[in-house]
């Protein structure tokens, strides 16, 4: 056990009757790992214990699920763990209540009036020595068809293999999956997606049958090339330190930046690397988005890769700099992603890869180093023209700055006497 588990002394100064610590909490103590949150049922009262836990640890309790009387006290230490959360005890005892829980390694308790003792009615100790997923009955899917892909979750977490039989009884369940609502599908997923090995447990998914029922617009024989190429992106991510070594850790940057809540730039264009060699539409592709109730932000990225999907960038790289800046000007940051996205489709020939990927580095250096310290220090701006050439404001300034832009990114326009003597022709011109 991890040395650190004072928080069970704290617990027990509460002298609570009928009180366990359960789940993931003791799961985590017998891997040896300090827990981050503390499960814990209590026979009644939940609504005081948490009160009374919050004072003694100087945090705060809030309900989650009031109708149930679960409540979570936040702890404001330093140290884990950070937050405990007070659920009631279920039909009367620790046995029954434990028998309700999805997998054998969840289904274990400590009595904070007996610690020494692990109560464990379905062998999870075991299951744990074992490093298995084993499902308690078929009836935990059945109740809650999300928890098929929570096996997946826990594998990938835990570094675990699903039992044979869970594995069968899942493949048998999938289609009940799209019975769970489309956000817990959501955040169970994107859990996936953010390890660096996802792909290995994304096979697994669509070898159950569970993919499918994730992903739509998309047939079957083209999710197996999705996932090719979802594994190249994952690859070049993992990778990407010796491939981009002067860029990588603006990269990296851009790619551990939020989308929303609990959604990082990698995990969805690992989602939106699933559809590459798919014929799915605009129409279609929006329509997986919502599915997912991913944010309007990601829908702006979907559509990027709709139709920029056939963009020559990787093939020309920096000898088109004009095709380079309208891309960038479109794409902004997300470009990065999407450059990513066309290696990750790049066929096996080595020799179009590799001309693929020297394009890549040139074309990033070209985004970091120029287009965006000429856009972050421009050589013209609104006011210039308004002094310039008295014109009032309007689209038309948007784009004389624009065109300004492009010519100095092209190398065209060095220096403000240059964009000044450029501009006072286009003028002359309009």
């Amino acid at each position: 056990m991890p040395g650190n588990l004072s928080f069970i002394s704290t617990l027990r100064e509460l002298q609570l009757k009928n009180a366990y610590i359960v789940g993931g909490t003791v799961r985590d103590i017998l891997i040896g790992k300090i827990p981050v949150d503390v499960d814990i049922v209590v026979q009644n009262d939940t609504e005081r214990i948490a009160r009374d836990l919050a004072d003694k640890i100087g945090g705060s309790s809030f309900y989650l699920d009031k109708q149930r009387g679960i409540l979570r006290v936040i702890s404001y230490g330093k140290s884990p763990p950070d937050y405990y959360d007070i659920l009631p005890l279920r039909d009367g005892n620790i046995y029954a209540d434990l028998s309700l829980r999805d997998f054998t390694i969840d289904a274990l308790a400590i009595s904070l009036a007996d610690i020494e003792t692990i109560i464990d009615p379905f062998n999870g100790r075991e299951d744990i020595k074992e490093r298995l997923i084993r499902v308690i009955s078929r009836k935990s899917f059945e109740d809650d068809p999300l928890r098929m892909l929570r096996a997946f979750r826990l594998a990938s977490t835990l570094g675990f293999r699903i039992e044979d039989n869970t594995l069968n009884i899942i493949s048998e369940l999938a289609p009940t999956l799209r019975f769970s609502a489309c956000e817990r599908i959501r955040d169970e997923f994107f859990r996936i997606l953010a390890f660096s090995n996802s792909t290995q447990y994304l096979r697994q998914i669509h070898n159950s049958g569970l993919l499918k029922e994730i992903l739509s617009g998309i047939a079957e024989n083209d999710i197996e090339k999705g996932l090719i190429s979802c594994e190249k992106l994952e690859e070049l991510y993992n990778s990407m330190h010796n491939i981009y070594t002067l860029d990588h850790v603006s990269i990296k940057d851009y790619f551990t930046t939020k989308v929303e809540s609990g959604i990082r730039n990698i995990e969805l264009w690992k989602l939106l690397s699933l559809y590459i060699n798919s014929n799915i539409n605009k129409p279609k592709m929006i329509e997986a988005v919502e599915k997912l109730r991913l944010s309007n932000r990601a829908a702006k990225m979907a559509i990027l890769m709709i139709e920029q999907r056939n963009n020559p960038i990787l093939d020309k790289g920096v000898n088109d700099k004009k095709l380079l800046y309208r891309f960038f000007k479109n794409s902004e940051d997300n470009g990065l992603g999407f450059i990513f996205f066309c290696l990750a489709s790049t066929g096996l020939n080595s020799e179009i890869y590799d001309n693929a990927l020297r394009n890549s580095r040139d074309t990033i250096s070209w985004f970091f180093h120029v287009y965006k310290k000429v856009r972050e220090n421009p050589l013209i701006t609104g006011e210039d023209i308004k002094k310039l050439f008295n014109i009032p404001p309007g689209p038309v300034y948007r784009s004389l700055l624009d065109l300004t832009e492009e010519n100095q990114v092209m190398g065209y326009i060095m220096t403000k006497k240059d964009a000044v003597s450029f501009l006072k022709k286009v003028v002359t011109n309009f």
